[in-house]
């Protein structure tokens, strides 16, 4: 996880050119990127849950952040370094949770680096 905040903090911000949710992966497309997980999420907006996953219209409302930039990447939790937290540009924070221990997620590059939770 450490290597992929650096690779990511050293490209910031990163685009979001799109993003969906279709009951079983959640994707979030950029130019040269693409990170996807079958795991849990949820977005946070001024310190409260906004919306997750299996909420009504989550597919929906997540298209709101199409546009918006990436601004930062941090890690879930400090006790187990697994799961990405991304701080959107329009102050949302996306936060994913493992429920798988194989691949629980990945994200990719286009010069072929790929990175893959719990990995």
């Amino acid at each position: 996880m450490n290597n992929l905040i650096d690779k990511v903090r050293r490209q910031l911000p990163l685009h979001v050119r799109d993003i969906s949710w279709d009951g079983d992966n959640f994707v979030i497309l950029g130019e040269d990127w693409r990170f996807s997980t079958s795991c849990v999420w949820r977005v946070l907006n001024e310190g409260q849950i906004k919306y997750a996953c299996w909420d009504e219209k989550s597919e929906i409302l997540i298209k709101e952040m199409v546009g918006e930039k990436i601004v930062s990447l941090d890690i879930q939790c400090e006790r187990i370094n697994v799961d990405p937290v991304f701080i959107m540009s329009g102050n949302k924070i996306v936060e994913i949770f493992s429920c798988s221990s194989l691949e629980p997620w990945e994200m990719q590059f286009l010069n072929g680096e790929i990175y893959i939770g719990n990995s």
